[in-house]
């Protein structure tokens, strides 16, 4: 993590590799990277339907997809660090297609 001032002269971090991020997206603490993918943390009540809209507006992207415990302990990591006060959020997994069938946003479960 890198550390600059930023607006205001507040202290941001930012990963080093968030260069490789599309540039529509705002460097700010809420966009991090882990395993060559970006992740942005948009810090917003919102229904799941309208997450994932926003997820495909802000550049094609989609809600988080988390198969693995390092995946898990990096999204965990990141929300405390961005001390998250939201009653949660959403991640890339619904059931909209079969009650109870559950798949990934990408594909299969």
């Amino acid at each position: 993590m890198l550390g600059h001032r930023g607006p205001q002269n507040i202290k941001i971090e930012l990963s080093s590799e968030v260069y490789r991020c599309p540039a529509h997206l705002p460097r700010t603490p809420y966009l991090k990277t882990y395993r060559d993918q970006c992740y942005y943390f948009v810090n917003q009540e919102r229904y799941w339907s309208d997450a994932r809209d926003d997820c495909h507006h802000r550049g094609g992207g989609h809600h988080v997809i988390i198969k693995d415990q390092d995946t898990q302990n990096f999204v965990m990591t990141s929300l405390q660090h961005l001390n998250w006060n939201k009653n949660g959020l959403w991640i890339g997994a619904h059931d909209l297609d079969a009650e109870g069938d559950w798949k990934w946003v990408t594909g299969m479960f």
